[in-house]
């Protein structure tokens, strides 16, 4: 009898203190996707070079080789930068994406679960032998849910 009583309790916490818990381990989640991928160093980095070796300083401005390598560089650097950026937003909205479905998923938890437990326990005690398979929903004075899978007939009503 005392299982019974801790249920409310249950309700309680997964309805408050879980989700506030839940909320901020999804901020957590978005922060850390940002920091691995450095998407507000990138972007502000975006046009600073990536290393400047040079071993001699004296270039000349009419130097093409030199000339046309720093501009293939910074065209590679901006691309190469601009595809992490791109591919930490795409990973932060997948996580958002998910959180969000995981948040509502978790909102009607303890309903799945308390169908799972009713569906077990009629499961349990009205099993008909039947031959097909099928799922039907009657509708007659009471809703009554046929259930039958393979030989075993299940009604709830």
């Amino acid at each position: 009898m005392k299982f019974f009583n801790l249920i409310p309790y249950y309700f309680a916490w997964h309805y408050t203190k879980s989700l506030v818990a839940f909320v901020y381990l999804l901020s957590d989640m978005l922060q850390f996707v940002c920091n691995f991928f450095s998407i507000k160093s990138l972007f502000f980095n975006l046009f600073a070079p990536l290393k400047k070796l040079n071993e001699n300083d004296t270039t000349d401005i009419h130097d093409h080789e030199s000339n046309f390598s720093i501009i293939m560089g910074t065209i590679a650097m901006i691309t190469l930068r601009s595809l992490v950026i791109i591919l930490g937003i795409f990973v932060w909205c997948l996580v958002l994406f998910f959180g969000i479905i995981s948040f509502f998923v978790w909102l009607f938890l303890p309903f799945i679960l308390l169908l799972a437990f009713v569906l077990a326990a009629a499961s349990l005690f009205k099993i008909q032998n039947i031959g097909d398979i099928e799922l039907s929903i009657l509708q007659s004075k009471s809703t009554a849910v046929i259930l039958s899978i393979d030989k075993f007939k299940i009604l709830i009503s």
